[in-house]
């Protein structure tokens, strides 16, 4: 099984033998490598595939090797992140902030969300914090299969469960 990498450049080595007229160059994706038995290729985003063929003297050809390999080199996004509880920077008297959340990753796919300290898995789409009286940021960042981090995500979520103290109450 392929694995998605962020390296953009990828090294090749191989080798063949020709028992009887001898080896007279290699194809590399139909080009003529000599005899050269390596390589390095740059890769695009997305899945690469490569070729191997050796050829004889004769002009016998061996079965065609392939390789493919996988390149993200994209960072996730945050698509959405909210609270079905709560409005973004409004004052509310509930400590219980359901927060829902989606992103995506155009490669390698999502791995998990970082979401206020935790890890959750990337069909994970929601969960319920609960939080202290005050204004709080709360942050979410997408990470995808290689590695790759989103930019941070904020929601302002304001809990006040709080009840005022009259302080003074006097006559004048």
């Amino acid at each position: 099984e392929q694995e998605w990498s962020a390296d953009e450049s990828i090294s090749f080595e191989w080798a063949a033998v020709d028992a009887d007229s001898g080896l007279d160059h290699y194809l590399f994706n139909d080009a003529d490598m000599g005899l050269s038995t390596s390589t390095t290729e740059f890769l695009v985003d997305g899945v690469n595939t490569f070729t191997l063929v050796a050829v004889d003297i004769m002009g016998n050809e061996s079965e065609i090797a392939t390789f493919e390999a996988w390149l993200d080199s994209n960072i996730p996004i945050v698509d959405t992140f909210t609270s079905t509880s709560h409005q973004d920077n409004v004052w509310l008297n509930n400590d219980s902030v359901d927060m829902i959340w989606s992103g995506h990753d155009t490669q390698s796919g999502l791995s998990h969300f970082f979401v206020e300290g935790s890890t959750y898995a990337a069909n994970i789409a929601g969960t319920t914090i609960t939080l202290a009286d005050g204004s709080h940021n709360l942050t979410i960042e997408a990470i995808d299969l290689v590695g790759h981090i989103s930019a941070v995500a904020n929601f302002q979520a304001n809990v006040d469960m709080t009840d005022p103290e009259i302080t003074s109450f006097t006559s004048a």
